[in-house]
C-alpha cells in the first residue's frame, strides 16, 4: 500500500509452502519477496515526501 491517502500499488501472490516456520525469513524467495516490497515502499514514499516538500 501507498501512503497518503493508502491505496494498492501492486498485488503479489505468496507462493510460499503452508504451514510456514521461523527458518522461512532466511530463504532467497523470501528474501527476494521482501526486499521487492520494501523498494516498493520505498520508491512511493519518496514521492510522498517530494509532494508535500512543494
Amino acid at each position: 500500500m501507498a501512503s497518503r491517502p493508502g491505496r494498492v500499488i501492486d498485488k503479489m501472490p505468496v507462493d510460499l509452502p503452508r504451514p510456514r516456520d521461523r527458518s522461512l525469513v532466511s530463504t532467497p524467495r523470501f528474501v527476494a519477496m521482501k526486499k521487492y516490497c520494501l523498494d516498493l515502499l520505498h520508491a512511493h514514499g519518496q514521492t510522498a515526501e517530494e509532494k508535500q516538500a512543494a
